[in-house]
């Protein structure tokens, strides 16, 4: 595929305690502040190659751009050949790279374990023909897929954000192949929490407004008289 298509510091007071998780952002943090120039938005996933599939090795890894100059997603096609892929009008691309066009598109299901291990993606991509050897990236994640599940990238930070999950930019020689393995361990060497704020907040409601059975709770104080 060608290249790229043209939350808060928490701070300790006395008077609150906060609920800290050990992200992948705050374990896989260089401790020197890189160059931003030597960054670049890319990520690993992996992808469900064959419908309705479980099975490990129906699960394609992915090499990843987040690309908020390219306003679609993409996919190559050397990954999807089990897929159902539908017609589509001939779309043109301009990159870095060249020119290249697409006429087809393919509803694809993957996941982002670098931001939450277990969460399932499906979009439909536009597919691209080019020789994936030639390719730096097996999928480009545009604004479109990116504004739809909420996904930010701070270069102020140098992080990507999504729901709850903070990762860091990394250099863009990690996808190369002497060191991507390396890259995928420190993936999985450490995951967000499984839950989001939001899930969090309304288990919390839902807990705090159940109506109590006041016979159950009562039954279960065994040092409590039939009186009291």
């Amino acid at each position: 595929m060608p290249i790229g298509a043209v939350k808060s510091n928490i701070k300790n007071t006395k008077c609150f305690s906060y609920e800290c998780f050990a992200s992948t952002a705050d374990l896989l943090r260089p401790k020197k502040k890189a160059k931003l120039a030597h960054l670049s938005s890319i990520t690993l996933g992996y992808l469900a190659s064959r419908k309705g599939s479980r099975k490990a090795k129906h699960w394609k890894r992915l090499r990843i751009l987040l690309d908020s100059g390219c306003g679609a997603t993409l996919i190559n096609e050397s990954l999807i050949k089990n897929l159902k892929t539908t017609k589509d009008k001939t779309t043109k691309w301009t990159t870095k790279a060249g020119k290249f066009s697409t006429s087809s598109k393919c509803n694809v299901t993957f996941t982002l374990p670098a931001f939450h291990e277990h969460r399932e993606v499906t979009w439909n991509c536009y597919v691209d023909q080019t020789c994936q050897k030639s390719c730096k990236y097996d999928m480009i994640i545009g604004r479109d897929l990116m504004h739809e599940i909420g996904m930010d990238i701070l270069f102020s930070k140098a992080e990507m954000v999504w729901d709850n999950a903070s990762v860091p930019m990394q250099s863009f020689d990690k996808l190369d192949s002497e060191y991507i393995d390396m890259f995928e361990d420190e993936i999985f060497f450490a995951h967000d929490p499984s839950t989001t704020d939001a899930e969090r907040i309304q288990n919390i409601i839902d807990a705090k407004y159940t109506k109590a059975d006041l016979k159950t709770i009562s039954s279960k104080c065994k040092k409590l008289s039939l009186t009291e």
